[in-house]
């Protein structure tokens, strides 16, 4: 949170039209502070948009990657301070530190809605 670069990322709410913008900052933002940080988020995001459970992406995740928790931490704590409205009432209803779980339930819930998710699939067939 210390790092200018977050600290000037924009809020993101339920605008979801404007997410896929956001989520691009997102990524620059944090790979800046860790570049393995938005390595994870890219991954864990194709996984999504592959149309895999959530709850399988993160436990593959969670036991192969070192970074992980460390990344999740810190992830959470951004989104925290990021998220308005609807969106932090999502992200608020993840266990504290479960940045990953609550990034990919964020992910899903704004692309899926919006079919963000679909056009994605579409686009990597």
């Amino acid at each position: 949170m210390e790092h200018k670069v977050i600290q000037s990322l924009a809020k993101v709410s339920i605008d979801k039209g404007m997410f896929r913008q956001w989520h691009q900052k997102f990524l620059s933002a944090i790979g800046q502070v860790k570049a393995v940080y938005a390595d994870l988020i890219v991954e864990l995001v194709k996984e999504i948009d592959l149309g895999k459970p959530i709850e399988k992406v993160l436990d593959d995740m969670e036991s192969s990657r070192v970074d992980w928790l460390e990344m999740s931490h810190e992830v959470y704590k951004v989104l925290i301070d990021k998220a308005e409205g609807e969106a932090y009432d999502k992200i608020k209803m993840i266990s504290s530190g479960a940045g990953g779980k609550a990034y990919a339930t964020m992910y899903k819930w704004l692309t899926d809605v919006s079919g963000l998710g679909l056009m994605e699939q579409t686009r990597r067939l």
